[in-house]
């Protein structure tokens, strides 16, 4: 049987992508370890610049990868060990606080070291080819990749599907390659 996994992407296709603001980028880090993880608040309050051109997308890479509620139900009914910390987004002028109210959550599960000798990693640590060792993967729906400064998020297909059954907006997947 053929493994197949995806990478979550934040959509290209967007325009104009809804920015969560007003966060410490010295604690809410790109791939938090587990104890840079457990010191962020459990839920915070962030205020934005309302536009009503914004697109708000369920997954969003900036400036941590986070996810909105309706994605977080998939990822906990998949991986219920996974844990998260909300942060609730109000628009910063009263008369706008209604119009938009998006929430996010940041993620973390357990790293999984299974990057293929064949991956390509840039020097910046960014990956421009990844490659799965399939005897290393522990077969999880859901992974984050280990061994690389950014924070990488695999999806199996059925959890790829279970999103896109969810009409969720903004999400891309990419195939993964596994050797």
């Amino acid at each position: 049987m053929k493994m197949e996994y995806f990478r979550l992407c934040q959509s290209r296709k967007m325009n104009n992508v809804f920015p969560v603001e007003g966060l410490d980028t010295q604690v809410y880090v790109a791939n938090p370890t587990q104890e840079q993880f457990q010191k962020l608040p459990q839920s915070i309050v962030t205020y934005f610049s309302y536009r009503n051109d914004y697109e708000v997308s369920d997954y969003l890479v900036a400036p941590t990868p986070m996810v909105s509620d309706g994605l977080r139900k998939v990822f906990a009914m998949y991986e219920p060990q996974m844990k998260f910390k909300s942060i609730q987004c109000y628009a910063d002028k009263e008369e706008d606080i209604y119009k938009m109210a998006p929430a996010f959550y940041v993620y973390y599960i357990e790293r999984t070291a299974c990057l293929h000798k064949d991956s390509v990693i840039a020097p910046n640590g960014g990956v421009s080819q990844l490659v799965l060792d399939k005897n290393r993967m522990n077969r999880s729906d859901i992974m984050v990749i280990d061994g690389i400064p950014e924070k990488i998020t695999i999806v199996s297909l059925a959890v790829a599907e279970s999103i896109l059954r969810r009409n969720m907006f903004g999400i891309d997947f990419q195939e993964v390659e596994i050797k």
